[in-house]
């Protein structure tokens, strides 16, 4: 569809400032290192309905998501070199945010898969997602960095920056990197490609191939195909300067052995302290219904029903050709009380439990803890996370969700 950058409206200047931070390159270069040795990589996308396709996925071209694209060039790229392949794995939901993931990812990607690349892309979703909340913006964004980076197979984490069509107000293009995401990109020296940048000035000067209409789809909210195809350039060019980059350092070495045993004698990137006192050292465990491709997820908290008067499994949101769907237990009647037996086998930890905005309302409590109000239908930001406890110790607790106005939909436990 687009065989040129500029048809794209791509220049060197443009592409330099969409590298909102450029990071530190060690974990990247070992990545490429090992396409050059002919292995087989992942890439797990982490994001929302921009990363389903939305709206144009429903219509069969998922295939024009743009990290389809990422996937296409390497895999053409290093075949022809070593026989490397890339494989794509998209984790991602509609309406989901960042804290959901801090969270719950390891349900959708068990802790014994070895995923090479991560790309977080809810820097659209998560924009505004906190405001009310009592902690820092950026501290689910610092949780989910960390479970990610922490992971066995040592990733590359990178983040991709788009934002809604909605969130263009006065001549802002706002997302959250303005947030608290570029907070995160810097301290933990992660590369950040933004589109946001890439776009938001042309987009003021009313610039032809960058007005609304180009930029984002019928709905005036998902980006557009080419703005899909814009980010997919954005990120490939990256990729391949980089890979050049590590070609002319082989080079001057007698051998690609050498320059990896170099690279690897340097040991493993450091991670940074802690930012926020909210963010945890530990995993976290989860019990979620939701599902990504008609998978079942793998859940790591050990949750037993015990009573659930009317709540009852139901598919809430669903599309025709998207995998992902949203569920959970729900009631459309009120005074139901759904209640489950939590096993926790750490101590002093929280425990929060997932909605979805339109879903109802509901008095939550844990034994005899206070109960906490739970308001899915003055909220339009998609799953919700509300915290229902906090220090607890090692034990079983009852965790009691009794529905209100409305009925209730729960789709998630969780501990840190």
């Amino acid at each position: 569809m687009y065989s040129h950058p500029n048809q794209l409206g791509v220049t060197e200047e443009l592409f330099m400032k969409s590298i909102a931070n450029n990071g530190n390159k060690r974990r990247l270069q070992k990545v490429l290192i090992k396409a050059l040795e002919g292995d087989a990589l992942d890439l797990v996308i982490l994001g929302g309905s921009i990363s389903r396709g939305a709206p144009f996925s429903e219509r069969g071209l998922d295939f024009r998501i743009y990290f389809h694209a990422i996937v296409n060039w390497w895999n053409r790229v290093f075949s022809q070199i070593s026989g490397s392949k890339l494989e794509a794995k998209s984790i991602s939901i509609g309406g989901i945010g960042t804290d959901y993931y801090s969270y719950c990812l390891t349900p959708h990607l068990p802790e014994d898969t070895r995923p090479t690349i991560f790309l977080w892309e809810l820097a659209a979703n998560d924009r505004g997602r906190y405001d009310d909340k009592q902690f820092p913006r950026a501290y689910p964004l610092e949780q989910l960095t960390r479970n990610i980076l922490l992971r066995p197979s040592n990733p590359l984490l990178m983040f991709a920056n788009f934002f809604r069509g909605n969130d263009y107000l006065q001549k802002k293009c706002l997302n959250f990197e303005d947030e608290g995401g570029q907070k995160i990109a810097e301290i933990y020296h992660l590369t950040s490609i933004s589109w946001r940048d890439f776009v938001c000035d042309n987009l003021n000067a009313g610039q032809e191939g960058f007005r609304m209409k180009d930029l984002f789809a019928d709905d005036n909210l998902h980006p557009s195909l080419k703005g899909h195809a814009q980010m997919a350039y954005l990120l490939i060019n990256y990729l391949r300067l980089e890979f050049l980059n590590v070609l002319k350092n082989t080079a001057r070495m007698s051998s690609l052995s050498e320059f990896k045993d170099e690279m690897w004698s340097r040991g493993d990137m450091s991670i940074p302290g802690i930012i926020y006192h909210e963010t945890s050292a530990k995993s976290p465990q989860c019990k979620t219904y939701f599902y990504n491709d008609g998978k079942e997820p793998n859940n790591t908290l050990p949750v037993e029903i015990i009573d659930k008067s009317d709540f009852h499994y139901n598919i809430y949101k669903k599309f025709k050709l998207r995998g992902d769907q949203l569920g959970g237990l729900q009631t459309k009647f009120s005074e139901q009380l759904l209640q489950f037996a939590v096993t926790i086998d750490r101590p002093i930890c929280r425990l929060v439990i997932v909605s979805h905005s339109g879903t109802g309302t509901a008095k939550c409590w844990i034994d005899a803890h206070a109960s906490v109000d739970v308001d899915t239908m003055k909220y339009s930001m998609g799953t919700k996370m509300d915290i229902i406890a906090t220090n607890l110790r090692p034990g079983k607790y009852h965790l009691n969700i009794l529905s209100m106005k409305g009925g209730f939909a729960i789709s998630g436990i969780a501990i840190i």
